[in-house]
């Protein structure tokens, strides 16, 4: 039987890859008018960020919805969305400590 392992035809495959850099490799990154429409559409899904809704704390099926929704609207995996997601709000306090 012939050896069809992975490393032998991607070497490189041992290191890991984060989905940012998937979708770098894919072309699926936003650029920022589309980060500006993320930000407008997140809006409307507070259980994704508001810290004080109850849903954020405790409703994993409305975060779920919300996270398949915008993972459609924009064509992104949804661990790429919530990385982004993610980024953005890092970003937002890191200025807001300033």
């Amino acid at each position: 039987m012939a050896d069809v392992s992975p490393a032998k035809y991607f070497p490189e495959s041992n290191t890991t890859t984060t989905p940012e850099e998937v979708d770098i490799v894919l072309g699926k990154t936003l650029n920022d008018e589309k980060k500006l429409e993320l930000i407008a559409k997140l809006k409307e899904f507070s259980c994704l960020w508001e810290t004080s809704s109850p849903a954020y704390k405790t409703d994993k099926k409305s975060k779920e919805k919300a996270m398949e929704e915008l993972s459609e609207i924009f064509n992104l995996e949804r661990d790429s969305l919530r990385s982004l997601i993610h980024g953005l709000r890092s970003g937002l306090n890191r200025e807001l400590k300033r």
